[in-house]
């Protein structure tokens, strides 16, 4: 009886001790399919942290473009527009002065690939950075704006599903931001914990262009890269009641 016993505490320690698999798990914390097709890959083994941070940015409640802090509501387009802009240009100067190599992504890559602007609905801009980029991120302050980086960004736990985003340049006018996420290179993968998995020959080697009058990088094949994330359509000139034509997207 003694035995059976210990042997049956012993089961229950061995399974409370096992774990999903990385991909497994960060299946199960995202919405993103692709990581099914990538089960030989042991992403985040060796950040074995068990506890969930707490979210560290936090946005409004009636807004999630908008951090909580700095929000204002019932922007106007124009201003909205403008704020992006001056995020942008604040953002472009920021990383000249550290040896920064940012990389648009997400929606403002699907305005790059139509004519290097921003989309006409889109309220956020979404960078990535690689490597040493990472590294040379500082906390920074002025009248205008904030780069804060989130102290869980070193952090690359799946489980860590409250801190996606790894820094943040915010707008203390109105509290729009800029989203800043690290990769991490694994094998031939980029990899984010938000979800996102990447070829590194789609990624790098990284490409200076110009994105609204400002200088920055873009991916290797942003064709790849764009539908990997959004399918063939994205690549199509029409959303929703937006229609592309002309070099400009117009509202029909």
């Amino acid at each position: 009886m003694i035995k059976i016993v210990l042997i049956l505490l012993l089961l229950i320690i061995i399974i409370i001790n096992l774990k999903l698999s990385s991909v497994e798990l960060l299946y199960k914390y995202t919405k993103y399919d692709n990581f099914k097709n990538h089960k030989k890959y042991n992403l985040w083994s060796k950040y074995p942290h068990k506890e969930l941070s707490k979210k560290y940015f936090n946005e409004s409640p009636l807004n999630p473009h908008l951090d909580i802090r700095y929000c204002k509501q019932n922007i106007s387009n124009n201003e909205k527009k403008k704020t992006l802009n001056d995020l942008l240009k604040f953002f472009i100067d920021y990383c000249k002065k550290n040896n920064l190599k940012p990389i648009l992504m997400h929606g403002g890559l699907i305005g790059y690939y139509f004519n290097n602007k921003m989309l006409p609905w889109d309220d956020d801009i979404d960078i990535i950075l690689i490597e040493d980029s990472i590294f040379n991120m500082r906390n920074y302050e002025d009248n205008d704006f904030i780069v804060e980086i989130n102290p869980n960004s070193n952090n690359y736990s799946i489980e860590d599903v409250n801190n996606k985003i790894s820094s943040r340049v915010i707008s203390k006018r109105n509290g729009m931001f800029i989203d800043i996420t690290y990769f991490k290179k694994i094998k031939n993968k980029y990899i984010c914990k938000d979800g996102h998995i990447y070829n590194i020959n789609d990624i790098i080697p990284i490409k200076k262009t110009i994105f609204e009058d400002y200088e920055l990088y873009v991916p290797n094949n942003i064709k790849n890269v764009l539908i990997k994330e959004y399918g063939e359509k994205v690549l199509l000139p029409r959303y929703k009641d937006w229609i592309y034509e002309n070099g400009k997207w117009t509202h029909s």
